[in-house]
């Protein structure tokens, strides 16, 4: 055999969808640069395989869609974040899609008779994200969902004779700023408190 005659492996990706998720993997070299990609969807044939050489560090990355999320690897991988994969020898590596969990946001407005004001909250972007428009008295509790790894913005706008207070729940460590920011990772519920200005 001709040992001047590099020695490439099989990289095999096979890449799964549930609930119609769509996502890619990017394939780079470790501290290198980007090899390819592999595109994961319903309506593509998501089996991908490189010829890397012997020996070539491999770092495979995850690229959910909008409103998908990764659901894990399998294979020669395991977790969800990005992998590294030593190519000694020919890998074999699973990896899937799904749909971003969503879980419920809501806002619990606190304070004594007599104080008014309105609290947003929103996701930054273009997406189909929905807008919460919570007017209090008339509304003190209003909900949405969010998907996970949303950031939703909450803000807190006084009315007449009214000042803002404070925050309480997932908006606890924001203090009297009238504006607060909640990342999505399970069921979260913020309580902005506003107070009646003193006549």
């Amino acid at each position: 055999m001709d040992s001047s005659v590099p020695t490439v492996h099989a990289l095999a990706i096979d890449g799964a969808s549930t609930g119609g998720a769509v996502g890619d993997i990017d394939v780079s070299y470790v501290g290198g640069s980007h090899y390819g990609m592999c595109h994961v969807s319903p309506d593509y044939m998501s089996s991908c395989e490189f010829e890397l050489f012997s020996n070539s560090q491999m770092v495979l990355t995850p690229m959910p869609a909008p409103g998908y999320a990764f659901g894990g690897w399998s294979g020669a991988c395991s977790g969800t974040g990005p992998c590294t994969v030593a190519m000694d020898q020919a890998r074999q590596v699973g990896a899937r899609f799904e749909p971003a969990p969503v879980h419920p946001f809501t806002v619990e407005i606190q304070g004594p008779y007599g104080a008014v004001g309105i609290v947003d909250a929103w996701v930054d972007g273009f997406g189909d994200d929905p807008f919460i428009h919570c007017e209090y008295p008339a509304s003190t509790s209003c909900q949405a969902s969010y998907e996970s790894g949303k950031l939703v913005r909450v803000h807190a706008s006084p009315g007449v004779q009214t000042v803002f207070d404070h925050w309480g729940g997932a908006c606890a460590g924001f203090g009297d700023a009238q504006e607060c920011q909640v990342q999505i990772d399970d069921a979260k519920t913020v309580s902005p408190t506003s107070r009646a200005r003193a006549r």
